[in-house]
């Protein structure tokens, strides 16, 4: 998050700027510049993607922690989408997140 915060996520619009050659469009929707906030919070085509088969906001777990962990998995899968050809996103997406909000909930309890 610290990353996301301070405008250092490497985004399409970021890496246009430097002159990398890449649209500065997301590659995901096609319809918006790809920013640090368009990608974790404004791209609805990706966000559904991966958060649609469950009402995430219902399960247990803090909302911060949720929030955190998605925003790092969403990043991390939306980095393999366009990198990786052979990417498969996982079948149950928010079963990740919730998993490794549960793993991190417990940890943190353990201090």
């Amino acid at each position: 998050m610290w990353i996301a915060a301070h405008g250092r996520l490497l985004t399409n619009a970021r890496r246009s700027k430097w002159g990398v050659g890449v649209s500065p469009i997301c590659s995901i929707c096609g319809n918006d510049e790809e920013t640090v906030i368009h990608t974790l919070r404004d791209c609805m085509e990706w966000i559904f993607m991966n958060l649609n088969k469950r009402d995430i906001g219902s399960q247990e777990g803090s909302w911060q922690s949720i929030f955190m962990v998605a925003c790092w998995h969403l990043w991390n899968w939306r980095n393999k989408a366009i990198f990786e050809e052979d990417f498969q996103r996982p079948n149950d997406p928010s079963q990740v997140i919730l998993r490794m909000t549960k793993d991190i909930e417990q940890y943190e309890r353990t201090l």
